[in-house]
């Protein structure tokens, strides 16, 4: 039980640095704007690699609590009281920045640290001082739309879990709701070129819910049986098509690079399957990133991810020296 535990602690934490990479990109999507994107970028096809970190976060969740009690509403509200707060409180007190930065912009107040966060495109609300506290309150701001998807799976558990238990069935609807958002997405950016905000296009449930309930299935002790070894080939192969599929977007479709390197192409979507399989078969916080870009904005993606990552890992040191029932509380770690 013991190695079990270390081992999805590992794979935590490598979908934490993942994701880390993921935002550190756009530091090079920056530079891929102006020079032009080629028909082999290594960068690119790295950021096709780490692109399921955000599903394996997630799948890694639902692991966690496949087998959480919420059979009766007061283990149930028990259950939420605890695990949305441990979530929520930190989020706001980190994307207390963001806040401050969308309200700065609003009364056309401008400072180096909203240059990068709007080049980011994260970011402030457009809007007034109203707009972007509302958006602060659900979770809006900035990259943190992610604690809001994890807020609506912890009141969906019980049927994420009646889903898992239905096993190969429950995992065909969970991937029907999120193919079919998948559609929808793709149709209104780019056949009706509407443009949406982080939180509808990345923090609704429906799109993610094939990852969750993935994770809830195997913590639930089930498995398909698959080969490892199968499923590691089968998703390098799918990493070439990735690329591709981006490349075919951006320079004979005409899509920004931000929107085609991201999460609404089809290929994605079994790519992170496979890759979840794989990492469940084969078992027999980052918000110091825009510190590094802020201090030096030509800085390469994949040294600021390393960079980031160190400052997040001495910021969450000193904070339990000082206080770990304070951090653990307050700032989630």
């Amino acid at each position: 039980m013991n190695k079990r535990i270390e081992y999805y602690d590992f794979l935590r934490g490598v979908a934490i640095i993942g994701v880390i990479g993921i935002h550190a990109f756009w530091s090079y999507q920056d530079y891929l704007k102006e020079t032009g994107i080629t028909m082999f970028d290594i960068n690119i096809f790295i950021r096709q690699l780490i692109g399921c970190c955000v599903p394996m976060f997630l799948a890694l969740s639902g692991f966690f609590l496949a087998n959480k009690d919420v059979s009766s509403f007061a283990k149930y509200r028990q259950f939420l009281r605890k695990q949305v707060a441990r979530v929520y409180i930190p989020c706001l007190i980190f994307s207390l920045p963001f806040l401050y930065w969308g309200v700065c912009k609003s009364l056309g107040i401008n400072n180096s640290f909203i240059e990068v966060c709007t080049k980011r495109w994260l970011i402030c609300k457009d809007g007034n001082i109203i707009d972007n506290i509302l958006y602060y309150l659900v979770c809006a701001k900035g990259v943190f739309y992610f604690a809001a998807v994890i807020i609506q799976f912890y009141f969906l558990l019980p049927i994420m879990q009646c889903l898992a238990n239905k096993k190969v069935v429950g995992l065909w609807i969970a991937f029907a709701i999120s193919f079919v958002s998948t559609v929808v997405l793709y149709y209104i950016v780019y056949i009706a070129q509407i443009n949406l905000s982080l939180i509808i296009y990345g923090g609704l449930f429906p799109f993610w819910i094939l990852y969750f309930v993935i994770g809830v299935f195997y913590g639930k002790g089930y498995r398909f049986g698959f080969s490892w070894k199968m499923l590691a080939v089968i998703a390098l192969l799918l990493v070439p098509v990735l690329y591709a599929e981006t490349y075919y977007m951006v320079i004979d479709l005409g899509y920004n690079l931000p929107a085609a390197m991201g999460n609404r192409k089809f290929s994605w979507i079994v790519y992170c399957v496979v890759c979840l399989l794989l990492m469940f078969e084969a078992v027999d916080t980052y918000f110091l990133l825009f510190v590094i870009k802020a201090v030096n904005p030509h800085i390469h993606w994949l040294i600021e991810t390393v960079l980031s990552l160190l400052l997040s890992m001495a910021f969450i040191w000193i904070c339990r020296k000082i206080s770990l029932p304070f951090s653990k509380k307050y700032l989630g770690f």
